[in-house]
């Protein structure tokens, strides 16, 4: 992989700086990293990601994949899902991983995954099985649908192939009603999830 290939996938030099940083601190054989390679094996991200959750405790490891579901993370919405109590120290013991947990908002402590992380750990989870995915979709749906907010209520819902509990959440919290609160094209998008033409 070159160079600029790394700077795409990773979204920039300071990222991929974090990244090698990561790398370096973690590989002390003195393996180089091979830039020239077009193999996805020697992708430097996925590597990266890979030494990394296979240094990580087994529950935190576990708390990251099924969060990796998620567009947007923090503590609370984490518990949820996965049935713990203690997601936000998780995630507090996590702050050297910058370079792939990204903040979106100090209010609240909101983050994201960085996108090629994220793969890394979807990937990982769908090879546990499919059911696990469509409970923590559906627990997630429940949590946005309490908290009001109906967009990735609706979206999870969609995730977890309940269209029906979709259009509930649709129809419970008014069309019109969403219109007016969160104009026309959140209701578009609503209704795209459940591929209406």
């Amino acid at each position: 992989m070159c160079i600029r290939d790394s700077l795409d996938k990773t979204e920039g030099w300071p990222v991929l700086l974090q990244l090698i940083k990561l790398w370096m601190a973690e590989n002390k054989t003195g393996n180089h990293l091979d830039w020239s390679s077009g193999d996805e094996a020697t992708d430097i991200a996925e590597y990266l990601s890979a030494e990394i959750l296979k240094n990580l405790p087994s529950q935190v490891t576990d708390v990251l994949l099924e969060t990796s579901i998620l567009e947007h993370i923090n503590g609370d919405l984490a518990n949820f899902i996965t049935g713990r109590s203690d997601c936000w120290e998780i995630f507090q013991s996590l702050r050297g991983l910058d370079a792939l947990i990204v903040l979106i908002s100090i209010k609240g402590g909101w983050f994201r995954y960085h996108h090629v992380f994220s793969e890394f750990l979807q990937s990982k989870l769908a090879a546990k099985g499919q059911s696990r995915i469509v409970e923590l979709h559906q627990l997630a749906c429940e949590w946005f649908h309490k908290h009001q907010n109906f967009d990735l209520a609706v979206k999870h819902a969609c995730k977890a192939n309940n269209e029906k509990k979709a259009v509930a959440i649709i129809e419970q919290a008014g069309a019109v009603r969403i219109a007016l609160t969160g104009g026309m094209p959140l209701l578009r998008k609503l209704i795209q999830y459940l591929d209406i033409k």
